[in-house]
């Protein structure tokens, strides 16, 4: 097994925290290379809930072909990463991480528990994948289910983060904020990049965004955009030519954003979440040191 064929980094949390853009930022950079599939999940026990999501990877020799670049490429690139924000609420997978990559690197980016719970449950509503009426009934379902989505078991991130800081060295690991990210993402980008031991005074162009989190207006555009299309196929070579893939990803974007609306999250069901995830955002405070009290209720 070469050295090269394996990761030097992973991004593995959270989810709904923004890490599809952050990874179409590293990217841009000439010495950084990101797996092309988003979401590997190789490193997941066999018996966790996510190992029933489709295209995981579960041999080492297909993992392993995700980082095989030409030799040219392997000179150039000094950061070879991946990215499944899966990893991080599994107990056992720092341990699995250690035992194949110890001196990888890992970052996270942690979201409000409350707002990436409802984001979630937003995304699963607008894929189909949702049944419940309610964000408040979704989380009460989602308690008895059998295979749970884990609104608000992905939010405890107190624990998960020190199963990470236990198994590897504090200098390995880099932990940041959403709000940062959304605040000054080429800061945040920058200071990765640093990490990873690259030039950090490139700037990629931060401009795209993830596609906002919702329900669709109407369903009939919402599949428009995002499934195959006569009309689509036509136009794409029309003004492919014209358009960077930044400013069509900026433009996709803006499309589903517009396709969607966001209801408000209901005063009660967030100050009740809130409570029930105030000792871990606490413990979280003390282990990374920063001021998660926007977080509390």
């Amino acid at each position: 097994m070469s050295a090269a064929a394996m990761p030097n980094f992973i991004i593995f949390g959270a989810m709904k925290a923004g890490s599809t853009s952050l990874c179409n930022y590293l990217v841009q950079h000439p010495d950084v290379y990101i797996s092309p599939k988003k979401e590997p999940n190789y490193f997941l026990p066999a018996d966790s809930a996510e190992t029933t999501q489709p295209g995981r990877i579960t041999t080492l020799e297909d993992y392993q072909h995700f980082f095989q670049r030409s030799p040219t490429k392997v000179q150039a690139e000094k950061a070879i990463g991946e990215a499944s924000v899966s990893y991080l609420c599994n107990e056992q997978l720092p341990r699995l991480i250690y035992q194949a990559i110890p001196d990888v690197k890992l970052i996270a980016i942690l979201r409000d528990p409350v707002e990436r719970a409802y984001s979630h449950f937003l995304f699963l509503k607008r894929k189909g994948e949702e049944s419940a009426e309610s964000f408040a009934a979704a989380l009460e379902a989602d308690q008895g289910h059998a295979q749970p989505f884990g609104y608000f078991r992905k939010g405890l991130y107190g624990q998960s983060v020190k199963n990470y800081l236990t198994q590897f060295e504090s200098n390995q690991i880099r932990i940041y904020l959403f709000d940062d990210f959304k605040q000054d993402p080429l800061a945040l980008t920058q200071n990765i990049f640093d990490f990873l031991g690259v030039d950090p005074h490139f700037q990629p162009n931060t401009s795209a965004r993830d596609a906002a989190s919702g329900i669709p207006r109407s369903r009939a555009l919402y599949q428009f955009i995002h499934q195959p299309h006569p009309l689509k196929n036509a136009i794409r070579p029309l003004i492919r030519p014209f358009f960077s893939a930044e400013k069509r990803r900026a433009l996709w974007t803006r499309a589903v954003a517009a396709s969607l609306s966001k209801p408000k999250l209901e005063a009660e069901v967030q100050q009740q979440l809130r409570r029930r995830y105030r000792d871990d955002i606490l413990y979280l405070q003390s282990l990374i040191d920063r001021d998660l009290s926007k977080w509390l209720p």
